[in-house]
């Protein structure tokens, strides 16, 4: 067996949280050890499967932690971080499938700074379903991730890692935040002095297949209220990632859109509203539908219209109803 590298005096532990992921979760691994990472220093939790998830992990010499009920991600990566030993834990979704030079740049950045808490990666530019929104979907992150590139205040637990000591003096995750678990850790790193860099060349490549359901579901229940919760509680940047100037002006333009087409019937000068509406998403959608049609072709790009207007349909919803619903009574009821 490979000597595990140190840091700190301390190896390198990967921990893989997984709920029904027999389908992809041998690719994963084979993945991780080719990049380095140590089977027996490897901690998979099975968080209530109803497949053949453990049994492919212990086929392969990981060490595997089974939960009859789900828990969640958060509590089940809580869980993997305190089964494992490493100085270093790293993180990665059980369909993702990292790149050979994950665990090298890694540790290589840690190395080179000595006060860096944690990074993340990126999904790469060959997403594996060929479906038009899934590849839609994650070259989406790709982008968004590339243009942010650099020191952060959040997280991704997609392909990240953290040094063990920034994890515990940061408390963990916390289960009671669904969806974006890591990015609320990494506000809590970052609010506490600890530095976060993400960096586009660490890769791996998303298998997930996206629908427009499965779509609207993650973008508004998982993504855009809670992030909404930690932007609204000053808890996370006003820009920065799918914050920045760009997402915002989009949001706006997809609101003004709808909102002149509905008022159409009653004054049809209100289409000019529409019009301006989706003038103002497609501009601040431009980049991204360039890139889009450069990299993926016109049948993605085409795709991408629709797919970014509900992205950000969603995102606008899920804002409105926590500023209406919870922030704005809340503040009210607190003078």
């Amino acid at each position: 067996m490979a000597q595990p590298e140190s840091e700190e005096g301390g190896d390198v532990a990967l921990v893989i949280p997984a709920r029904d992921a027999a389908e992809h979760l041998g690719e994963v691994l084979a993945a991780a050890r080719a990049a380095g990472f140590d089977p027996a220093a490897t901690v998979l939790v099975d968080d209530g499967s109803r497949d053949g998830t453990a049994a492919i992990a212990r086929r392969a010499g990981v060490r595997v932690i089974s939960r009859a009920v789900s828990e969640g991600p958060a509590t089940a990566r809580n869980r993997g971080v305190a089964a494992s030993a490493g100085a270093i834990i790293v993180f990665v979704d059980a369909d993702v499938v990292m790149a050979p030079d994950v665990r090298r740049r890694m540790l290589a950045a840690f190395a080179a700074e000595p006060g860096l808490g944690a990074i993340f990666g990126a999904y790469d530019a060959a997403p594996r379903d060929a479906g038009l929104v899934s590849r839609y979907r994650n070259l989406l992150h790709h982008h968004v991730h590339h243009a942010a590139a650099g020191e952060v205040a959040s997280f991704w637990t997609g392909l990240g890692a953290v040094r063990r000591r920034a994890f515990e003096a940061a408390g963990g995750f916390d289960p009671a935040w669904t969806g974006v678990e890591d990015v609320e850790f990494g506000a809590r790193l970052a609010a506490g002095g600890g530095r976060i860099r993400l960096d586009p060349e660490i890769r791996g490549t998303h298998l997930k297949r996206w629908s427009w359901a499965g779509m609207w579901r993650t973008d508004l229940r998982l993504r855009a209220i809670p992030w909404s919760r930690l932007l609204l509680a000053g808890r996370v940047p006003r820009a920065g990632l799918n914050l920045g100037l760009s997402h915002r002006l989009g949001v706006a333009g997809v609101g003004l859109a709808l909102a002149g087409l509905a008022l159409a019937p009653v004054d049809s000068r209100a289409l000019w509203l529409a019009g301006a509406g989706a003038a103002l998403y497609l501009t601040a959608s431009a980049r991204l539908l360039a890139y889009l049609l450069r990299v993926a072709g016109p049948a993605v790009a085409a795709v991408a219209v629709p797919a970014h207007a509900v992205h950000y349909l969603a995102g606008g919803l899920g804002f409105a109803r926590v500023l209406l619903a919870e922030h704005l009574p809340s503040r009210i009821a607190r003078r």
